[in-house]
């Protein structure tokens, strides 16, 4: 994913004028804050490239979820209506579709690996939240010998890349035996029933790889965690015919020329404070949720004009950058 020093100097310079950082040093960042910032810079990269890309259309129904989001709020959906990813407002609609506690299990019922997926949540800033996928694994027996073996390599530059590495890893029979991986029954299982249905349509010509592919980069931003899906799809890709419109595939070549394509001008600097505010404590931060439902929010730092932006299913929170695209 890209990184800058030089934009992490600027922001981290703008972050203690305002004083949400508090050092001596203009050199020096915890931990935690530095990880906000990346977090912050890889939204940007990630919703770039959600605009950019060519997927898909996904064809949704009313019997998929009654409403879809909207700049003007949710509309109900009459009968079918195809997602543009493109759109911000499409992407909360996707997410809120494929979390839905029921979706995928109404269309795989004797499946284990998807019966024994569970509904999780994330807040993802002062502005922003979603309900997750999580698998019923929470303890993945190759990815702490895989960070081992991989130690002196950055993965992070190229997380697409990292999947497909971690592929091949998983599928290598010496790797097992010398970090002496052993997983157990009921991980085989949950994996070779997921093998068994990644090829199936949830939606009329995506199939359940493709959608999970979207929602691996679109909320869990394509990073390695013992309980996530990221981790899950990459035991799929082994027998996997190449192809060039998988959404990792398109994902890869983009982070491939990100250096070049990321766009600065994209930086909001409000947004970036969003990362850090207190919303509990911080007078210069307000926040008004739509009723009754608290699907949108209008949020105003410093005094300045309100901004409206969506709340739920809102795992790339921009509201600045977005009041100025989408506006």
């Amino acid at each position: 994913m890209f990184r800058d020093t030089s934009i992490v100097y600027d922001l981290c310079t703008q972050l203690k004028e305002y004083r949400y950082i508090n050092h001596y040093s203009d050199e020096i960042l915890t931990k935690s804050q530095e990880e906000r910032i990346n977090d912050y810079v890889d939204d940007l990269s990630i919703d770039l490239f959600f605009r950019l890309a060519s997927f898909k259309p996904i064809l949704i129904t009313k019997n998929d979820i009654p409403k879809r989001f909207t700049p003007f709020g949710l509309t109900d959906i009459d009968n079918e209506y195809e997602l543009n990813l493109n759109s911000k407002y499409d992407r909360h609609t996707f997410i809120s579709v494929l979390t839905h506690p029921n979706f995928l299990k109404n269309k795989f019922k004797s499946n284990k690996f998807i019966m024994n997926l569970y509904c999780g949540a994330k807040r993802f800033s002062a502005t922003g939240t979603s309900f997750l996928i999580k698998p019923g694994i929470f303890t993945h027996p190759y990815i702490d010998s895989f960070k081992k073996e991989h130690q002196l390599i950055s993965l992070d530059y190229n997380r697409s890349g990292m999947l497909y590495t971690l592929s091949d890893f998983m599928n290598n029979l010496g790797k097992e035996i010398k970090y002496n991986i052993y997983p157990n029954d009921y991980f085989i299982s949950l994996i070779s029933d997921y093998v068994r249905i990644k090829d199936q349509e949830i939606f009329p010509g995506i199939t359940l790889e493709y959608a999970l592919s979207l929602y691996v980069i679109l909320v869990e931003k394509v990073k390695l965690k013992d309980d996530n899906i990221s981790s899950i799809i990459a035991h799929g890709f082994y027998d996997s015919k190449f192809d060039i419109t998988h959404p990792l595939q398109l994902f890869h070549n983009f982070e491939l020329k990100l250096n070049r394509l990321f766009r600065k001008e994209d930086i909001e600097i409000n947004d970036v404070f969003l990362r850090f505010v207190n919303p509990e404590t911080s007078k210069a931060f307000k926040i008004e949720f739509d009723a009754p439902s608290k699907n949108f929010v209008k949020i105003q730092l410093f005094n300045n004009i309100l901004v409206s932006d969506v709340w739920f299913y809102n795992t790339l929170p921009l509201p600045y950058l977005h009041n100025k695209i989408y506006k």
